[in-house]
């Protein structure tokens, strides 16, 4: 079998069964050819590589957010809140009863004041008596479902849900007299005193 020839000033090919491992010899090492990059080149390569930067920045919080809510799924005990370490900002009134000195003239001008407030992770957990969700602002929160609420927001669901359960308790009841030994009272003549 003949090899065929190279064109004229073309690189000659490389053997395969002249490969080093076969015949022991040292392996030729590989120079990369020295290309000269522009001033453009970079800058476009530099762009690229701050995009993707940014792009594995940004999942890196996704990923840590979806971890810490799923962290809420290994707790045992599930009717808790869990801090997800994010914040919200939200706008807060800091005189919401300050009027002027004259009672003949309105409610002066409230200050608002914009405030970072935690956010918690909760899964509602309603009596039967509660429905399938809550109401809030129109959004329905559903029954067993987990919500990231700021602490606000948390604090009026838990109010909502712990009425819920307290009226649960009052009309189906819960049983007060469950340990004690039941009495059969009843009323005779002889205990009332009459012959």
């Amino acid at each position: 079998m003949t090899k065929p020839i190279p064109p004229q000033g073309a690189p000659a090919a490389a053997d395969p069964l002249a490969d080093s491992t076969l015949t022991g010899a040292a392996p030729t090492p590989i120079i990369p050819s020295k290309a000269v990059t522009s001033d453009a080149e970079l800058a476009i390569l530099r762009a690229e590589l701050d995009m993707t930067r940014k792009q594995l920045d940004a999942t890196k919080a996704q990923l840590e957010a979806k971890n810490a809510e799923a962290e809420y799924f290994v707790i045992p005990n599930d009717d808790g809140e869990v801090p997800t370490g994010r914040t919200v900002s939200m706008s807060i009134c800091k005189n919401p009863a300050r009027v002027n000195d004259d009672p003949k003239k309105k409610i002066v001008d409230p200050i608002w004041e914009d405030v970072e407030v935690p956010t918690y992770m909760y899964r509602i957990h309603m009596p039967a008596l509660g429905g399938w969700d809550i109401q809030l602002d129109g959004a329905p929160l559903y029954e067993g479902q987990v919500y990231e609420l700021d602490l606000h927001t948390l604090r009026t669901v838990k109010s909502i849900i712990g009425n819920l359960w307290a009226h649960e308790a009052s009309v189906h009841g819960n049983d007060e007299n469950m340990y004690r030994k039941p009495q059969h009272k009843t009323l005779s003549m002889k205990s009332m005193g009459a012959n």
